[in-house]
């Protein structure tokens, strides 16, 4: 009997103990009973909610985070956000610290819309004021962000892209392992471009002096383009000496149809989720799409052979354009090269006509690491103070011209010969083949 009774409270005890623990957590706000938890990688919600949160991205004082959401205006929705501590560091919260975590969480937050996102999902976006205590955890790495969505008993945890702000405040010295990267917006359609046009357009950016490429994808890609991805991942350098490095990142929106439900797969949160996750990676960073191409003007003057990355650098680091937090360039646009619609690009140099007038209003953007807030595609927001550098580079823009928002090119538009790309073709000529019979023996 006494042997009974001993295992019966060694049943009883862990048992009341875990009873306490669940109803404190149903209790606390941060534990909402049937609340669906998602920790936000892929975004791998079960069901189409009304606003799914992206992005946090630290601001600049270092005293809140941005979170940027896809959200429908079908029903007023009342949040609040809270911090915990990031799953990989294993550090956990004392009592007082959790306190004050449940007491800032039960702030309501508003959102506003992002500029230029008319779509079901709207771009919007909310701060989250961070509990003094936590500023520091939050400056190290330590924490994340969690958002509730009251309404639909969602929350969803995200890490906080600091940017360069925890070292900015703190006066450290910053160090880049890149001079120039390149973002490239979501990527849909993987199989308009040819597996040729892919590898001349990396090897000529690199060429030019970018070093860090980073894809988003919306798909699995087509074979043709993973096996060029995979190549470019297991061998990068292929006897280049620079420091190339190519990250291949998921883009998938928990959505029926991103595509027409988004304004290009939340375009605008995805170029300052870029941004600020690789802004201690590279000195600057240019966003752009595959069928947009960078090449720096003749008037450089560049000390050895054609202009590239390096002379345009050390042009905007010269007055009047020094200091300036952006500098963007403006767009030839180019019909395609036959009169059928071009199914797929096969050569970045197949293009050899464009409109004579540079579009300044299509521009794209290289922005100055730790200095921006926030970016639109074409322009800054926050702060809005750009310089256009018609003299510094151009964008070659493969598809028909945009004038007067999204209209095709006008019957009286003056066309002229592109020779601005052409004579960097013989500089990468062997590089593109080397890659390209590489490719060829795994496919």
């Amino acid at each position: 009997m006494q042997r009974k009774t001993q295992r019966l409270i060694w049943l009883v005890i862990p048992g009341t103990s875990l009873l306490v623990l669940v109803i404190y957590l149903m209790k606390c706000s941060l534990f909402r009973t049937r609340s669906q938890l998602v920790i936000a990688v892929d975004w791998n919600t079960t069901r189409h909610s009304e606003c799914i949160p992206l992005s946090a991205i630290l601001e600049q004082d270092g005293k809140s985070v941005r979170i940027y959401v896809i959200k429908t205006n079908r029903f007023y929705i009342t949040s609040y956000c809270f911090f915990v501590p990031t799953a990989t560091n294993g550090k956990s919260l004392n009592h007082s610290d959790f306190t004050r975590i449940q007491y800032a969480s039960n702030k309501t937050h508003r959102f506003r819309v992002v500029p230029g996102t008319a779509m079901e999902y709207l771009e919007q976006e909310t701060f989250c004021d961070i509990p003094t205590n936590l500023q520091p955890a939050v400056h190290s790495g330590l924490m994340s962000v969690g958002l509730t969505v009251e309404e639909f008993n969602e929350t969803t945890i995200l890490p906080i892209r600091l940017g360069l702000v925890p070292k900015l405040l703190s006066n450290s010295s910053v160090t880049f392992k890149h001079e120039v990267a390149v973002c490239f917006s979501p990527w849909f359609n993987t199989n308009r471009y040819s597996v040729n046009y892919l590898v001349e357009y990396i090897e000529l950016q690199r060429n030019m002096g970018a070093s860090l490429f980073i894809f988003y994808l919306t798909e699995n890609p087509a074979d043709a383009v993973r096996a060029v991805l995979e190549s470019y991942r297991k061998r990068p350098s292929l006897g280049h000496n620079d420091r190339f490095q190519m990250k291949i990142l998921q883009w998938r929106l928990p959505l029926a149809n991103p595509g027409k439900q988004t304004w290009y797969y939340a375009q605008i949160i995805n170029y300052n989720e870029c941004l600020f996750r690789h802004a201690d990676h590279a000195e600057y960073i240019l966003y752009a799409d595959l069928d947009e191409i960078v090449v720096p003007t003749t008037t450089l003057k560049p000390r050895d052979g054609l202009a590239k990355w390096p002379d345009v650098i050390r042009r905007i680091k010269q007055k009047p354009i020094l200091n300036k937090s952006t500098v963007c360039f403006p767009s030839r646009f180019f019909p395609a090269p036959r009169l059928d619609q071009v199914a797929v690009e096969s050569s970045v140099f197949a293009r050899n006509v464009a409109t004579e007038l540079l579009d300044p209003e299509r521009s794209k953007c290289l922005v100055r690491s730790g200095t921006i807030k926030q970016m639109y595609i074409h322009w800054p927001l926050d702060p809005s103070n750009k310089v256009l550098a018609s003299d510094v580079a151009t964008i070659l823009h493969y598809r028909d011209c945009v004038r007067n928002g999204f209209q095709p090119c006008a019957s009286n538009t003056v066309y002229r010969k592109n020779t601005e790309i052409q004579p960097y073709r013989n500089e990468v000529r062997t590089m593109v083949a080397t890659r390209l019979r590489l490719i060829e023996m795994a496919l």
